[in-house]
């Protein structure tokens, strides 16, 4: 069975904020984000609090590790193989006037899920 796009959405959240705070625990990179930002600037409690906006530099931020860049519009795999030859390939696009993955179609969702190691039954 396919996967929900909320199903989706919850996995590249803790897949991302986990990774940009160097945990694998959902709970402890909230509350190192949580931190980091000051509790003066949060209007939540940490119980209530669901981490920072899944932006295009943080999805960047943990796809570089998988040679993953972005080229004009679209999140693209970079590899460098020669002196001037690089593999080059369009994985999906992205957005520019929907800062947010949340907002991005749900194909660029999906295509960021399966990125980071999600898979569908």
């Amino acid at each position: 069975m396919t996967k929900s796009l909320k199903q989706i959405q919850e996995f590249n959240r803790r897949k991302i904020i986990c990774a940009v705070n160097g945990t694998e625990d959902y709970q402890e990179a909230l509350k190192l984000e949580y931190d980091k930002k000051g509790n003066n600037t949060i209007s939540v409690p940490l119980r209530e609090y669901e981490g920072e906006d899944l932006t295009l530099d943080r999805v960047l931020l943990v796809l570089e590790f998988y040679h993953i860049g972005f080229i004009e519009d679209s999140l693209c795999y970079c590899k460098h193989q020669d002196f001037y030859e690089y593999d080059i390939r369009e994985l999906c696009k992205w957005d520019l006037t929907k800062p947010i993955l949340e907002e991005q179609s749900e194909e660029t969702q999906r295509a960021i899920y399966e990125l980071l190691g999600g898979e569908n039954d």
